[in-house]
Formats: structure tokens, sequence, C-alpha cells
């Protein structure tokens, strides 16, 4: 990607270092994430720190150049434009559970709930329900 080096570094802080369309942050992948453009450049999309998604790899090779037409009232989900909370639901099971067109949308070509995702999220709530299980006996 032709992205200057300081847009790069912008995107990826800004991300808080993780995949802004899964969460998988660097620390879990071990290494850097790459910087993807969500409006694609092949279609028109610009090198503008607003139009740049820090990524894993895996989220970018899915996701391509995928985009919703600019005519169609959903598109898919922009995760510098709000949380992907608007348009899916966290399940204990770990998988995600699209709540509108634009979830659904997402869910798919992204395959957000792809195995290794699914059990990573299912951890993750684990530790945090057994951390505040944990909190709460030490209270008592």
């Amino acid at each position: 990607m032709a992205v200057s080096a300081k847009k790069w570094e912008l995107v990826r802080t800004r991300a808080n270092f993780a995949c802004e369309y899964c969460g998988v942050t660097e620390e879990d992948v071990g290494g850097l994430l790459t910087v993807d453009h969500f409006y694609p450049k092949s279609r028109g999309g610009k090198d503008d720190v607003n139009n740049l998604v820090y990524c894993c790899p895996q989220c970018n090779v899915f996701k391509s150049d995928y985009t919703s037409s600019p005519k169609t009232p959903h598109d898919l989900w922009n995760p510098r434009e709000e949380p992907l909370s608007n348009h899916a639901l966290l399940l204990a099971d770990g998988k995600l559970h699209p709540i509108t067109t634009t979830g659904n949308l997402t869910l798919a070509p992204l395959h957000l709930n792809r195995p290794h995702l699914i059990r990573y999220r299912k951890r993750r709530l684990d530790n945090a329900a057994s951390m505040l299980y944990s909190r709460v006996w030490a209270i008592c």
C-alpha cells in the first residue's frame, strides 16, 4: 500500500492497535496488522485517513475490494463511523448475530463468525466473566 508512514501510524494508533473489523490485536497475532482502504482504491477510494482502517490480514483478505453500492440504503459496516454493536449482538457462545441489514451485509463477506474468531471472542468473554467473579468474591 502506498500510504505514508505518518498516516499508517496515525491509523494504527487511532485503532488502538486492533483490527477495526474483528477486534484482534497486534498482541493477539504477535505482529503488526495492515491498513485497508474502506472504500477500495480500485473503486475510487482515497488515501484520506478517514477512509483508512487498521485491520488484521485475514479481514483484509476477506474484505478485498468489497463495498456496497453508493445507491443502496444499507452499506457494509464502517468501523470508522459507528460501533459494530449497532448492527450485531455478541452472543454468549462467541458468535455475532446480525440485527440490521448492515449487520447481515457485513458478517458474511468479512466472515466475522469464522471458527477462530468465535473461539477468540468466547475466550475473551470467559476471561472477563472470570475476572468479574474473582472481584466479587474479593469484595465479599
